[in-house]
């Protein structure tokens, strides 16, 4: 996949407009370009993280104190 197909799918899924219900990633992909704060409501972890740090970091990135939908993780 080339660099501007995955800024577009980035840029869809932040969107939110699209309906998108699913977004399937690793955990060594680089993440930090999107805005799960209002795109995503549930997170299924199909895999436990290498350390600790990763895993609160993907937690931090869902959860937010003015989150606009409930989550759950």
């Amino acid at each position: 996949m080339t660099l501007d197909e995955q800024e577009n799918i980035i840029d869809a899924f932040n969107d939110g407009k699209k309906g998108y219900k699913v977004l399937l990633f690793s955990f060594q992909s680089d993440f930090t370009e999107l805005n799960l704060h209002q795109s995503l409501i549930n997170l299924i972890m199909m895999k436990v993280p290498v350390n600790m740090n990763t895993l609160l970091q993907i937690i931090s990135c869902v959860h937010h104190l003015r989150q606009i939908k409930k989550q759950k993780i």
